[in-house]
C-alpha cells in the first residue's frame, strides 16, 4: 500500500522552495545592479532549484497516487453501500415473509382450536360462543357477530364478542328493507363485503344508516350457508374508527365460514339423532328412554325443592279388540290421536308425555299436586271422548282413556321407581272399576304405604 504524503513533508518541501525563492531574489537583483555574480553561487542556486523541482514532482506523484487511491475507496466504499442496500432489502422481505409466516401459522391455530372445538363439542352455541371470542381477538377488533337469519330474512344476533359493553347489539333484530332488499341476495351468492369505511365505500344512503344505527365504522361481513341456502352471517366490526382489512382478514373469516357450515350441519345431524333416539316414532311424543331419563331428573329437582310431582299412566281402553275388530293401521291412528290430546293439555316447558309400551302412556307433570292432577286428568278424559273415535266392541260404542294417578312430594326414604309401580296400581284400580275413569291417590304421609290399593 502506496505511503500517504504527510504535513511534515509538504511544509520541508515549501520551506526550501521560499529559501530558493530567496535566493534567487537575490541573484537577480545584484545581476540587475550591474554586479558580478560568482559562478559557483549560480551553479549552486540552480542545483538548489533542481533539488526542489525533483521534490515537487515527487509531491505530486505521490498526491496523485493518494488521490488514486481516494478514487479507490470511494468506489469500494459505493459499491459496499449497494450491497448493504441489497441486504437491507433483502432482510426487510425475509421479515415480511417471516411475519407472513407467522400470522398464517396464527391462523392455522385458531382454524385448528376451531375444527377440534367443533370435533369435541356437538353444542352449537358453544362453538360459535368460542369462534367469535377467538376472532375477535386475533383480528382485535371492537365487535364479532353471528346473525342468523329467519325465513322471512330478517334475522337475530345471536353470539357476540365485544371489547366494551356498549358495543353490543346482541340479540337485536333486524328487519330493515334496505338491508333485506338490497344486501339479502348478494349475500345469497357468496358475497364477501369489506367495507374499512363505511362513510368511503359506495355503499346505499339507507345502509349507511342502518350501520350507523349499530356503531358500525368498518364492517368485513362473509355468509354462512346452509346447503344451498343462506343461514346467516359471520361479521366483524370496528365501532371506534375505520380500519383496513387486509386479504389475509378475509381469508380467514372465509374459512371460519366454512368451519361454521360444518358446524350447523353436524348439530343438525345430532338433533335429529337424538330426536330418533327419544321420540317414538308412531306417536310423536316421548319414547320411554327419554321418559326415564325425564323423570330421573325431574324427581331429583322435586326432592331438592321439596316441590309437589304428579305421575299419570293412561291406558286405552279395550285396545286389542279395537285392533282385532279396525285393523293395526286404524290402531295406529288412533294412538296418534290419543297422543295428540295428551300433548295438547300438557303444555307446560317441564311437562313430559312418553309412550309407555304398546297402547300406554305415562305423563310427568312437576309443581303438580292432587287438585291440579284432578282437573288435568278430567280434562284429558273428555278431550278423549270428543274425539268420537268409534269402537263397536266397547259397551260406550266410543274409544275411551283409564288413567291412575300419584301425587307426592319426594322424600329421601322413597325411589322415583315405587312411585310409577303406585301409578300402575292407581290405574289397575281404574280398570277395576270400569274404565274411561281416573283413580287419583295422594302421598301425604312419607313413611306412609306406597300403594293405593291399601
Amino acid at each position: 500500500m502506496p505511503v500517504m504524503l504527510e504535513q511534515q513533508q509538504l511544509d520541508s518541501v515549501f520551506q526550501e522552495l521560499d529559501l530558493a525563492k530567496q535566493q534567487m531574489e537575490t541573484f537577480c537583483a545584484r545581476a540587475a545592479s550591474g554586479a558580478l555574480v560568482p559562478a559557483e553561487v549560480h551553479g549552486a542556486v540552480l542545483e538548489q532549484l533542481k533539488l526542489v523541482v525533483n521534490e515537487l514532482e515527487m509531491c505530486v506523484d505521490q498526491l496523485q497516487r493518494q488521490q488514486d487511491q481516494v478514487q479507490t475507496l470511494l468506489a469500494q466504499n459505493q459499491a459496499l453501500e449497494q450491497i448493504n442496500q441489497a441486504l437491507r432489502k433483502e432482510i426487510s422481505a425475509h421479515q415480511s415473509m417471516q411475519a407472513a409466516l407467522q400470522y398464517q401459522a396464527q391462523q392455522e391455530r385458531l382454524l385448528d382450536l376451531i375444527t377440534h372445538r367443533i370435533r369435541k363439542s356437538l353444542e352449537l352455541d358453544d362453538i360459535l360462543r368460542t369462534t367469535v371470542d377467538e376472532v375477535r381477538q386475533f383480528l382485535q377488533v371492537d365487535r364479532v357477530v353471528i346473525y342468523r337469519f329467519k325465513p322471512d330474512l330478517s334475522g337475530v344476533v345471536t353470539v357476540e364478542s365485544v371489547t366494551t359493553p356498549r358495543y353490543s347489539i346482541l340479540s337485536s333484530v333486524i328487519e330493515d328493507p334496505c338491508f333485506r332488499d338490497i344486501y339479502v341476495e348478494k349475500y345469497k351468492q357468496g358475497r364477501i363485503q369489506a367495507m374499512d369505511d363505511i362513510y368511503a365505500a359506495d355503499i346505499n344512503p339507507c345502509y349507511v344508516h342502518l350501520l350507523e344505527q349499530y356503531q358500525v365504522w368498518a364492517n368485513l361481513v362473509v355468509p354462512i350457508a346452509e346447503g344451498e341456502s343462506l343461514w346467516g352471517l359471520l361479521i366483524a366490526s370496528q365501532c371506534s374508527g375505520p380500519r383496513p382489512w387486509e386479504a389475509t382478514d378475509i381469508v380467514l373469516m372465509g374459512r371460519l365460514s366454512g368451519q361454521i357450515a360444518i358446524a350447523i350441519q353436524q348439530s343438525q345431524l345430532y338433533e335429529q339423532v337424538q330426536r330418533l333416539a327419544t321420540i317414538d316414532e308412531l306417536t310423536q311424543v316421548a319414547n320411554r328412554r327419554r321418559f326415564e331419563a325425564h323423570y330421573d331428573k325431574t324427581w331429583r329437582q322435586a326432592l331438592r325443592d321439596q316441590g309437589p310431582l304428579t305421575l299419570m299412566m293412561g291406558d286405552i281402553d279395550f285396545f286389542k279388540p279395537y285392533n282385532d275388530t279396525y285393523g293395526h293401521p286404524a290402531g295406529d291412528a288412533c294412538l296418534k290421536q290419543i297422543a295428540a290430546v295428551l300433548s295438547s293439555v300438557l303444555k307446560r316447558p317441564g311437562d313430559l308425555v312418553a309412550r309407555y309400551g304398546g297402547e300406554e302412556f305415562i305423563m310427568v307433570l312437576p309443581d303438580t299436586d292432587l287438585a291440579g292432577a284432578q282437573h288435568i286428568a278430567d280434562e284429558i278424559l273428555a278431550k278423549v271422548r270428543d274425539l268420537g273415535i268409534k269402537h263397536r266392541t266397547s259397551a260406550l260404542g266410543y274409544v275411551t282413556l283409564s288413567i291412575g294417578c300419584i301425587s307426592l312430594t319426594p322424600s329421601p326414604g322413597r325411589q322415583p321407581q315405587n312411585a310409577i309401580k303406585a301409578a300402575d296400581n292407581a290405574l289397575y284400580r281404574a280398570k277395576n272399576e270400569g274404565r274411561n275413569r281416573a283413580i287419583l291417590f295422594e302421598l301425604v304421609d312419607p313413611s306412609g304405604p306406597f300403594d293405593p290399593g291399601n
